[in-house]
């Protein structure tokens, strides 16, 4: 009986995998597509009807210097299955990364006429491995030593990638197309006959619970078993309202093991009905989504520890900005003002003789003149002396006047009064002034701008920090920039006190920068 419901059970699976099936007649010239499942077309943005009869290679849009390419055409010259990468476009025009599988599939003679391919969209994981190894770089040119914690949390995501990529190579089976798909995506399937309670389940079902396939008569009872107790109560409440309300459902929820192990999965139920309308069978599918949800924590461990370091970083290079220009205004600020006071007594001598001063002294006191005032600025820059002694309100008052004289900015400056009499601890103090330094240089260096606002209030048991300005705004993609080290760079201290950072705008209408900025809590220790 089970053998004569394979053909639903594939239907059903094709129609409703996440990933996109295509099946290829090589006996045609250009090898044309002659089949693919509704996943496909969602993919791509292509309709199934569309696509009949081309060649897949329309998923390169042009892009064929890829390695992978010739990879792919030994294979099919071979009769060999093969998985690999590939830039692919939808037909917006928007590149996608595709991870490809490709099996030869025998027809009744036994020839292998005809090969299917399986499509899955791994963009989010190539970027957030991109976004791993530059992560890295970055850390190792910043520092000489990483932390144990560090290293083990990349070397655990680079294994669970492994694992992850050997399990899907060991599933693969083209003996049929269902074993294939279940296979391939961690996906089992199985049917409940409502009038003799009969379940029949997958392989793939019994490898999600963690017993040998088929080991044991499979019931419903038991599928709620194998359910963790904190979901089961959820669990029934759906299936039992699936049944009622005869509609399909997804939702997610775990297994529980016998040694105690977890395993995550995205569970889907439809309920069948016969020509009369009467509910008469169950049929669902179980998609494992364990090492997905992994490493998710694992890359979250990455980024706090990376977010740590920068807040670690951060203090240094404020402390080492404050020592030296301590040291420039007390060694070479002193010589400069010593040089000063001999070229003033030697003016003085000058004048009491009658003489004119000589051109070479007057040029002298000129350059002596400018490197005081350098000096001045270059410790300005370094560490603002109005942050150290007139608090971080007026430190705020003073940068924000002095970038926006420069720049021929109009500043409209509002602190609120139930904030400005209290002064923030001294690490959210530089904080604070660093971002609003940084806004408000980037108003003078990108917006076009005629006029700027600061507003800072409290809000709550927070800072609120409002900077808008009249310029040119930026578009959704400036504002996600990977590049704009700046904003990341603000991003990343708002963060390590748990606050958060908003940029919003229209090409044309103003930029507006945001930050929350929390005046308690637990920080993030660097």
């Amino acid at each position: 009986m089970f053998e004569a419901l394979q053909l639903p059970f594939a239907e059903a699976i094709i129609s409703n995998t996440t990933d996109g099936i295509v099946i290829c007649d090589m006996r045609l010239p250009d090898a044309p597509i002659i089949f693919s499942n509704p996943a496909f077309s969602m993919m791509t943005g292509y309709s199934q009807e569309e696509v009949l009869g081309w060649n897949c290679n329309f998923l390169q849009n042009g892009d064929n210097e890829q390695p992978n390419k010739a990879l792919i055409r030994a294979a099919i010259r071979k009769r060999e299955p093969i998985c690999t990468l590939m830039r692919n476009y939808r037909r917006d025009g928007s590149l996608f990364w595709n991870e490809l599988r490709l099996y030869p599939l025998s027809d009744a003679e036994g020839g292998e006429h005809f090969y299917a391919s399986t499509q899955r969209d791994v963009t989010q994981a190539v970027l957030n491995e991109e976004m791993l190894r530059s992560g890295r770089e970055e850390l190792e040119q910043r520092v000489l030593e990483r932390t144990a914690e560090l290293v083990q949390a990349n070397a655990l995501l680079h294994q669970e990638v492994a694992e992850r990529r050997r399990a899907e190579s060991a599933l693969v089976d083209t003996r049929a197309i269902l074993t294939i798909a279940q296979g391939m995506a961690h996906l089992g399937s199985w049917s409940f006959d409502i009038a003799s309670k009969e379940m029949r389940c997958s392989d793939e079902i019994f490898m999600i619970c963690g017993e040998l396939p088929q080991s044991v008569v499979p019931t419903m009872a038991m599928a709620h078993h194998y359910v963790h107790p904190d979901d089961r109560q959820q669990s029934e409440a759906e299936f039992a309202r699936c049944l009622r309300e005869r509609c399909d459902y997804k939702y997610e929820k775990r297994i529980l093991r016998q040694d105690g192990t977890v395993r995550h999965i995205r569970a889907w139920n439809r309920t069948m009905l016969d020509a009369a309308g009467k509910p008469v069978r169950l049929i669902g599918s179980w998609l494992d989504i364990t090492e997905h949800r992994e490493a998710e924590q694992v890359l979250r461990l990455t980024q706090e520890s990376l977010r740590k370091l920068g807040a670690h970083q951060e203090h240094i290079k404020e402390n080492e900005r404050k020592r030296i220009a301590r040291e420039i205004h007390d060694e070479l600020g002193a010589l400069l003002t010593g040089i000063k006071a001999y070229q003033a007594v030697a003016m003085d001598q000058v004048s009491r003789s009658g003489n004119p001063p000589v051109e070479s002294l007057l040029e002298a006191n000129r350059l002596a003149d400018e490197a005081i005032a350098t000096v001045r600025r270059v410790i300005t820059d370094l560490r603002p002396s109005v942050l150290d002694e007139l608090g971080i309100w007026s430190a705020i008052e003073w940068v924000a006047e002095r970038i926006t004289l420069r720049a021929g900015l109009l500043l409209n400056l509002q602190i609120d009064e139930q904030i400005i009499d209290n002064d923030l601890d001294a690490e959210r103090s530089i904080a604070l002034f660093r971002i609003v330094q940084e806004a408000l240089t980037n108003v003078q260096r990108h917006a076009q701008a005629s006029q700027v606002s600061l507003q800072i209030r409290r809000v709550g048991n927070a800072l609120h920090i409002d900077i808008r300005d009249n310029g040119i705004g930026v578009s959704a993609e400036q504002v996600h920039q990977q590049e704009s080290w700046g904003l990341l760079g603000m991003r990343e201290r708002i963060g390590h006190f748990g606050g958060s950072l908003h940029i919003s705008g229209k090409p044309g209408a103003g930029t507006e920068v945001s930050v929350l900025m929390p005046l308690s809590g637990v920080t993030h220790a660097a």
